[in-house]
C-alpha cells in the first residue's frame, strides 16, 4: 500500500466500562474494540504484521484493514504521512443582509469564551450579536464589557423556557436572517457565509441546518439537522457517525436543529414563534414540521461546520441515564409535538406507539429500581392531560395551514441512518466499519480514502454480500455493537413506514 502512518501525540488508547476507548486530541472518547486496537498500534509500529502482500493473503480481510485504517485517519485517530489538507474554496457571499445572531445562554460564561470569539473571526459581515440571559447566577457583564462590546446583552429576571426566550432575543433582531445558536458551539471562520449561501437559494426556505460536528471529537457527526420518528425520542440526523461527506448530498430535511441554524426573518413573521409550552426540547421540530406542513423547506448546509460541546463531554438519548426532570420534559415534548403536527390517522397511531413504548419503559425502570423514571412518564402524560384545552386550540390553527399530507412531511425521514452513540460516545468498532462505512467507501459515496483507491474496483461481490445480510442478522448486529437504543431507532423506522402508509 505504500502509506505511513503515525500515532497523534494526543490520542491515547485505555479502556473504558470494560471496551476498548481510544481518546482523541480535543479530549472526547471513541469506542472501539480490540480488532480496530491492533490495526491501530501495528499501522505505526509493525506495518508488516498487517499482513497485506503475503502468499495467500485474504482479499476480504485486506479490504476491511484498509477500511480500518482508513477511518482511523478520518476520525484524527492515526496521522498518514505527507497528507495534504483540503483546500476546496469556500462558498463567496456578498455583504448586505444583517445577520442577527441570537444565543440563549444560562451560567454559561465558559462556553461563550469559546462561541464569541469564533463570531468575531467570521469572514461575513454584517453581523449583530444579541445576548439572552436566561437568569444566570454568575456575573458575565463585565467579562463581556471588556472583550466583546458589541454584544447586545438582554438578562431576563426569572428563568423561563427556551423557547420563550429565543422569542424575545428575536424581539430585539433587526437583523435580514436570524442565527439561532447554542452557547456551547464553536464556528468555522466560512460557517455564516455558507449558511446563507444556501439561504439565498430559493424564497421558501424556513431554515438551514449547519453540519453540527462534536467539539470534543470533530470527526464525528452531532448531526445534520434532526427528526421525530414513531418510536424512541426525537434524535439528530446521523448522530455519531464519522464524518467521510457521505451526508453531503443531502438537501432538503425533516428539521433543523436550533443549536445553530439559519432563518430568514421573512419566514419566521410568516410561520410565527416558537411554541413556548414546550417546555424544553422538540421545540425546534415542532416549528420546523409546522413551516414545512406551510409548504416551506428546511435545506442543509454541509460545507457549514459548527461544532457543538452538546453536553459538555458526552451524549446519551438512553432513558434509564437521563435526569427524571429531562425525561419528563423529552416524554411531555414528543407527545405535545405528534399532537399539534400529525393529521388524526397519524396522530393516534403515533400516539398507540408512544403509549406503548412509554408503558414498557415504565416497566424497565420499575424492574431496575429507577423509580423516579418510571414516575417521569406518568407525570409526562398528566402534564398532556393537564394542556389538552391549550394543545387543541393550537393545533386548529396549525391544521388549518396545512398545505401537504403526513407521507409528504414524514417520508424524508426514513433514510436517517441509526445513531452510532454507545454509552454516549461515537462507535467506531470493526463491525461498524465493515458493515456501515465499508459499503458506502466502495459505493463511491464518501470522499475519496487512498487506503481504498487501489482495490476499489474488484470489490463490488463484497457489497453486494453485506447488502444482501438477512434484516434479522442486521437487527442483531445493531442489538450487540449498537445497544437497545440504537435498535429501537431502527426498528422505529419501520414502525414510521406502517404508521404512515395505512
Amino acid at each position: 500500500m505504500g502509506l505511513i502512518y503515525h500515532h497523534p501525540v494526543k490520542v491515547i488508547y485505555s479502556t473504558e466500562n470494560s471496551h476498548s476507548v481510544l481518546s482523541t486530541a480535543q479530549g472526547g472518547l471513541i469506542y472501539t474494540d480490540r480488532k480496530v486496537i491492533d490495526i491501530w498500534n501495528a499501522a505505526a509500529n509493525d506495518p508488516s504484521s498487517l499482513g497485506e502482500g503475503s502468499p495467500g493473503s485474504d482479499h476480504r480481510k485486506i479490504l476491511v484493514t484498509r477500511a480500518v485504517l482508513a477511518c482511523l485517519v478520518e476520525a484524527g485517530l492515526l496521522e498518514r504521512q505527507g497528507e495534504e489538507q483540503d483546500s476546496s474554496p469556500a462558498i463567496t457571499v456578498p455583504t448586505g443582509a444583517l445577520v442577527s445572531v441570537i444565543i440563549v445562554c444560562h451560567n454559561s460564561l465558559d462556553w461563550l469564551k469559546i462561541c464569541l470569539p469564533s463570531l468575531k473571526a467570521q469572514k461575513y459581515s454584517p453581523i449583530e450579536t444579541i445576548l439572552v440571559d436566561n437568569a444566570s447566577e454568575e456575573v458575565s457583564l463585565e467579562w463581556l464589557q471588556d472583550n466583546h462590546p458589541e454584544v447586545k446583552l438582554y438578562r431576563l429576571d426569572r428563568p423561563g423556557s427556551l423557547a420563550s426566550a429565543i422569542n424575545f432575543g428575536i424581539t430585539k433582531a433587526s437583523g435580514d436572517f436570524y442565527l439561532l445558536l447554542n452557547p456551547d458551539t464553536q464556528l468555522e471562520p466560512d460557517s455564516i457565509s455558507e449558511l446563507l449561501g444556501v439561504a439565498l437559494k430559493d424564497p421558501q426556505i424556513a431554515a438551514v441546518a449547519a453540519k453540527l460536528k462534536f467539539l470534543w471529537a470533530p470527526s464525528f457527526l452531532n448531526g445534520l439537522g434532526n427528526y421525530v420518528g414513531g418510536i424512541s425520542w426525537g434524535t439528530d440526523s446521523a448522530l455519531g457517525h464519522l464524518d467521510l461527506g457521505q451526508f453531503d448530498h443531502w438537501k432538503e430535511l425533516p428539521s433543523a436543529c436550533f443549536a445553530a441554524a439559519l432563518i430568514p426573518a421573512s419566514a419566521w413573521k410568516e410561520i410565527g414563534g416558537l411554541d413556548e409550552g414546550f417546555p424544553m426540547y422538540y421545540e425546534d421540530s415542532e416549528w420546523c414540521y409546522r413551516a414545512r406542513l406551510m409548504g416551506y423547506k428546511i435545506l442543509a448546509a454541509p460545507r457549514a461546520v459548527i461544532l457543538h460541546a452538546f453536553s459538555g463531554q458526552k451524549t446519551s438519548s438512553d432513558a434509564s441515564t437521563m435526569e427524571p426532570q429531562k425525561l419528563r420534559r423529552v416524554a411531555y415534548g414528543r407527545l405535545r409535538f405528534a399532537s399539534l403536527i400529525l393529521a388524526n390517522p397519524a396522530l393516534i397511531r403515533f400516539l398507540l406507539a408512544y403509549c406503548f413504548e412509554d408503558i414498557v419503559r415504565i416497566i424497565i425502570a420499575l424492574f431496575s429500581g429507577h423509580w423516579q423514571h418510571a414516575s417521569a412518564h406518568i407525570k409526562a402524560w398528566n402534564d398532556i392531560r393537564q394542556t389538552l384545552s391549550e394543545i387543541r386550540n393550537k393545533r386548529k390553527v396549525i391544521q388549518a395551514r396545512r398545505k401537504i399530507d403526513d407521507w409528504d412531511l414524514l417520508s424524508n425521514q426514513l433514510q436517517v441512518p441509526v445513531p452510532l452513540i454507545w454509552r454516549g460516545y461515537p462507535l467506531l468498532t470493526s463491525d461498524v466499519i465493515e458493515n456501515e462505512y465499508l459499503p458506502l467507501i466502495l459505493s463511491g459515496n464518501t470522499k475519496t480514502l487512498p487506503e481504498v483507491m487501489s482495490i476499489a474496483p474488484d470489490s463490488l461481490e463484497f457489497i453486494k454480500e453485506i447488502a444482501q445480510k438477512s434484516w434479522v442478522k442486521r437487527m442483531i448486529l445493531i442489538l450487540q455493537v449498537e445497544g437497545f437504543s440504537a435498535m429501537l431507532h431502527r426498528f422505529g423506522r419501520l414502525i414510521e413506514w406502517h404508521l404512515m402508509r395505512y
